[in-house]
C-alpha cells in the first residue's frame, strides 16, 4: 500500500522537509520522498488503522500537494 504522495500541486516550497523527523522528503523543485525512510511506510498502521506519521501532511501550506490513501490493498 502507497499511503503517501507527492502530487502536482506542491511548489516546492521545502516545508515538508523541515518538519520531516526522519528527512524522508527532499525538497528541490518539487518534494520527493523517499520511501524507506518515510515513517509512513515504514510503519504504516497506527492502532487507529491510519498511517503513523505524516507530520509533513499536518504542516504542508499547500492544500492537495501531499496526497494519502488510507485505502488497504
Amino acid at each position: 500500500m502507497k499511503v503517501l504522495a507527492v502530487t502536482e500541486k506542491c511548489v516546492g516550497c521545502g516545508y515538508c522537509e523541515t518538519v520531516c523527523p526522519t528527512s524522508a522528503i527532499i525538497a528541490e523543485g518539487t518534494a520527493k520522498l523517499t520511501d524507506p525512510q518515510c515513517l509512513a511506510f515504514t510503519r504504516p498502521v497506527a492502532k487507529s488503522g491510519k498511517p503513523s506519521c505524516l507530520i509533513c501532511v499536518s504542516f504542508c501550506p499547500v492544500p492537495g500537494a501531499l496526497e494519502v490513501d488510507y485505502g488497504h490493498d
